[in-house]
């Protein structure tokens, strides 16, 4: 049966549409089929009936096809959003394109308006070329929204280098998580074991944006950011460029582990925490036998060696992994805090040997 008045009232709020208490049901579910068709992309209340139906066909038809053949259509018709791995961008995009080739005239100046193109944008002449001037710049506002989203921001001023990155981050998108953490490692950093996919992504999409900033952007980055810029081993641009984007991304390795709970500043640097954060992966990979093994081999008392679980084994050989990279210094401060005597160790002696 037909849901109650008071019901469909509840439908509409929950989708955020603006209702009011003397609406009928007929203009109830009229808002609430125009919403349908918006999801979609395609704006039921400018478009003829049939025209619209056709267009809500097309999509479905993109819907069917896959990602290599959505690009080819994008190739075919010149249209510059070949370059985007992803399915629901690439049928948003097409859709888009041809909902505006048939929206009327005043919709479409509406549209670019609401993009930020004002009708001074699309020039003098006669209605044609009015059109294909505004289908224009809507295919470009939507293809840099889409650069936006990505991270690709202002300060890459060149369409051919925007155009190149977001084909790199659409191919870092389709990698795996493994690989991923393959192309942080040749970056010079590992990551950590529980970096996700999408933290992965992050990370390497904005290093691949720094590869591409004038120096002068990237000196002001590092001051944002609290990043030193002078002290280079070289006085050559391009060296200088290399070494500011490894320091930003070490940077923000460095943030996105302290997040995590490892202590990079007790450890007195990078390069400690990132030994550290290597042999934590190590662990993460371990079975239960093999960390057990390990265990034992640090030669503690038998009373010591009495954990039942893999998790309280590998808890125990995170903090002797820890423990062998703090400084001196901070390793008397942790046996002081649990109550371990240490005062007869030469404070010259590694943490390892300690």
């Amino acid at each position: 049966g037909s849901l109650p008045l008071s019901a469909l009232r509840d439908v509409c709020r929950q989708r955020k549409l603006p209702t009011r208490g003397d609406q009928r049901r007929s203009e109830l579910l009229q808002m609430l089929a125009e919403a349908s068709w918006e999801a979609r992309g395609i704006p039921r209340r400018h478009l003829d009936g049939v025209v619209a139906q056709g267009l809500l066909d097309q999509a479905d038809r993109l819907e069917e096809k896959s990602v290599s053949e959505l690009r080819a259509e994008c190739r075919r018709k010149c249209l510059p959003f070949a370059s985007m791995g992803d399915k629901r961008d690439l049928v948003a995009c097409l859709t888009a394109v041809r909902v505006w080739q048939q929206l009327p005239l005043q919709a479409l100046e509406e549209e670019s308006a609401a993009m930020g193109f004002g009708g001074a944008d699309a020039g003098a002449g006669e209605e044609a070329e009015r059109r294909a001037r505004l289908v224009q710049l809507l295919t470009e506002g939507t293809l840099l929204e889409v650069w936006r989203k990505k991270g690709i921001d202002e300060r890459i001023k060149s369409h051919s280098d925007a155009e190149e990155l977001f084909g790199q981050i659409g191919r870092l998108e389709e990698l795996s998580v493994l690989l991923l953490r393959d192309e942080h490692s040749k970056r010079g950093l590992p990551a950590e074991s529980d970096a996700d996919k999408a933290e992965l992504v992050r990370r390497l999409t904005r290093s691949l944006i720094w590869d591409r900033l004038p120096i002068a952007d990237l000196k002001k980055e590092c001051q944002q950011l609290h990043v030193v810029t002078s002290g280079f081993k070289s006085r050559t641009e391009a060296d200088q460029r290399k070494e500011l984007v490894d320091r930003l991304f070490s940077n923000m390795c460095r943030e996105a582990w302290e997040a995590k709970g490892i202590p990079v500043r007790q450890l007195g640097g990078v390069q400690a925490a990132v030994r550290f954060v290597e042999q934590l992966a190590r662990l993460d990979n371990m079975s239960g036998d093999a960390a057990r093994r390990e265990y034992a081999a640090l030669g503690l008392p038998n009373g010591a060696r009495e954990l039942s679980t893999r998790e309280e084994v590998l808890e125990r050989l995170r903090c002797v992994a820890l423990w062998r990279e703090l400084p001196i210094k901070e390793l008397h401060k942790e046996c002081r805090e649990m109550g371990v005597l240490s005062g007869g160790l030469a404070s010259e002696r590694r943490p390892s040997e300690a």
